[in-house]
């Protein structure tokens, strides 16, 4: 059987966390902070609005703002961007969200900025201990440093991002499903890192339960994980199956789970 770490560029799936693009989508422009500055060092108001006037635009500028941010398809440019909103409206009501789209903006398929991301993402979960996004992102980089300590650090975080997402309530929406489902995926890949794998199998079926019918990425990859876990336990049939419904699905793991399946198909053939 192929090493685990052979295949461990294909594992990673941030996708089901990120936020979601909102408003209309605005050309790039510095207007909104040259907006704010004005007001805030003028006392500017627009014409017709009256007393408040100030407070009234400056919270159009931080809309605006913002959607500059989520409108910019330029991972350097809308780190950029982020900045300057963040330095511009420091305790903006979208600053959850900004926050968000920086440690989406650092992270893997974009930046790729690891220093930065544990940076932000520490920094973000200071001021909000259940940021889903901040527990997932950071949990996704620390699984893969060779480190125990933060191997041990990826687990906790998912731990606690499962605490948060609280999947088994009656009110539970898709993305919280999705983030524990991630969360448990990461757990179970943790704990093979960590030679555990019999402790890896629940945390990964747990982890298809939730993905399954949410989103095909990482489901094929929790399923993919799974069916590693019972391959390296010799448990071939469960293998089988699991990989078996991995190889249906498109996306960065059906390869390796086509070649994870004819490995387990030739050592059950020879009754292994």
């Amino acid at each position: 059987m192929a090493p685990l770490g052979d295949l461990t560029p294909h594992l990673r799936s941030i996708g089901p966390v990120l936020p979601m693009l909102v408003g209309s989508l605005l050309q790039r422009s510095s207007g909104p902070f040259r907006i704010r500055l004005q007001i805030h060092e003028q006392g500017l108001s627009l014409p017709g609005i009256g007393q408040g006037g100030s407070h009234q635009c400056v919270g159009l500028a931080c809309c605006t703002g913002f959607n500059v941010v989520a409108s910019e398809t330029d991972p350097k440019l809308r780190m950029a961007d982020i900045e300057a909103f963040t330095a511009a409206f420091p305790d903006s009501k979208y600053q959850d969200q900004v926050s968000n789209y920086a440690m989406y903006t650092l992270g893997p398929g974009q930046l790729n900025d690891a220093a930065r991301l544990v940076a932000f993402g520490e920094k973000t979960l200071a001021a909000n201990p259940k940021s889903l996004p901040a527990l997932l992102l950071l949990a996704s980089v620390y699984v893969e440093e060779p480190k125990p300590a933060s191997v041990a650090k990826a687990i906790s975080y998912s731990q606690r991002a499962i605490e948060a997402a609280k999947p088994d309530a009656s009110d539970a929406d898709k993305p919280r499903k999705l983030s524990a489902g991630v969360a448990h995926s990461t757990i179970g890949y943790a704990y093979m890192k960590q030679e555990k794998t019999a402790a890896a199998i629940p945390e990964l079926k747990a982890a298809v339960a939730l993905l399954k019918g949410q989103d095909d990425i990482p489901y094929s990859v929790a399923l993919y994980r799974l069916g590693y876990a019972y391959a390296k336990l010799v448990r071939n049939t469960e293998a089988r199956e699991v990989l078996m419904e991995a190889v249906k699905i498109q996306g960065p793991v059906q390869a390796v789970s086509q070649e994870l399946l004819n490995k387990v198909n030739v050592a059950r053939a020879k009754g292994k």
